[in-house]
């Protein structure tokens, strides 16, 4: 939720690189010809633009969270799902809204059949404080997603995508990024962002439970500059998590998700 950003896209251009070295594995090797042809030297010029590091914006870094919100917010978005390398409307997903720390459901819809569409509120946000809640949706065959905010909500979300796995999907995803996957145990997806909302490649991600390392990250940018800044924590035991990153003398802001059973969890992680 918040500014979460379309998951699609990483998921995607991941999966487009997974399929082509499937069907390129089938294709023999056309023979080699090398042609000498005289070398000429190319005049060597540095260009500034390409290799000085990314401008990534840190300029929220530390800074408080807001302590008021709006006393209703709506929640809203689209699901997809994915099977294989074709994205498609979710429909019928149940979405399911909780606040922590209850169990009870605040609100439920199931998205739409042409769109995926989905749209909640919080009902009622007594006291008009940040709104700590998150998304469960569920589709019959496909792994179970859960959806947290970076933070607490103060605003209305209205751009809060889901993305629903099958699990041959889920399957390929562990299987190309190396990953280890163990039955019962969970996977977060986070995307990585600046202050700006730019997604952030290269950080080191912090993933706990209890303070102690878990899980074995991977970063989706291996498989598709798509999904820059995207990051993959395969076997996470259940249980309430940590997340947060660091990148050179920068951290993230530390935030609690959970891990279910053999579900996915996705998160966004902001300085």
């Amino acid at each position: 939720m918040g500014n979460l950003r379309d998951s699609s896209i990483f998921v995607l251009g991941a999966l487009g690189a997974v399929t082509a070295c499937s069907k390129d594995a089938a294709k023999p090797d056309a023979p080699i010809v090398l042609i000498d042809a005289p070398k000429v030297d190319a005049p060597k010029v540095i260009d500034a633009a390409i290799d000085a590091p990314p401008n990534y914006d840190f300029t929220c870094e530390g800074m408080a969270l807001p302590t008021t919100a709006a006393t209703s917010i709506t929640i809203g978005g689209a699901a997809t799902t994915i099977n294989g390398t074709t994205p498609a409307a979710a429909a019928g997903v149940k979405v399911e809204l909780f606040k922590n720390p209850s169990t009870t459901v605040v609100d439920m819809q199931t998205t739409a059949a042409t769109t995926g569409a989905y749209k909640m509120a919080t009902q009622d946000n007594a006291g008009a404080a940040p709104y700590d809640g998150y998304l469960k949706a569920t589709l019959d065959g496909d792994r179970p997603t859960y959806v947290y905010p970076a933070a607490p909500l103060v605003a209305d979300s209205l751009n809060t995508p889901i993305l629903i796995l099958s699990t041959s999907t889920f399957s390929l995803f562990v299987q190309f990024l190396g990953g280890t996957q163990t039955t019962g145990n969970g996977t977060i997806g986070t995307i990585v962002t600046d202050c700006a909302g730019t997604p952030v490649d290269g950080v080191t991600m912090v993933v706990k439970q209890g303070g102690v390392d878990k899980g074995n990250t991977h970063s989706l940018s291996a498989l598709s500059s798509q999904a820059k800044g995207t990051y993959f924590t395969f076997d996470v035991p259940p249980g309430e998590t940590t997340i947060s990153a660091t990148y050179g003398t920068h951290t993230w802001r530390v935030h609690t998700v959970k891990s279910y059973a053999d579900s996915n969890t996705t998160t966004i992680a902001t300085p």
